[in-house]
């Protein structure tokens, strides 16, 4: 799942524009990630310059 940090989001686009499923997007001002879409490559994580995401793993025991 990825995880995204609201509050370091600066809206730059470049998560969005790198994404290769197009999983992201940009409403109303708020990051947002379409979880069917997502891959989790953690493309997004690595690009954002203010560590607005992070994936988070779920595991089961």
């Amino acid at each position: 799942m990825l995880e995204i940090y609201q509050e370091k989001c600066i809206h730059c686009g470049g998560c969005i524009t790198l994404c290769p499923t197009e999983a992201l997007l940009l409403l109303e001002d708020k990051l947002t990630c379409d979880e069917e879409l997502c891959l989790l490559c953690g493309d997004c994580v690595i690009f954002c310059p203010v560590e607005a995401l992070e994936l988070a793993c779920e595991y089961q025991v």
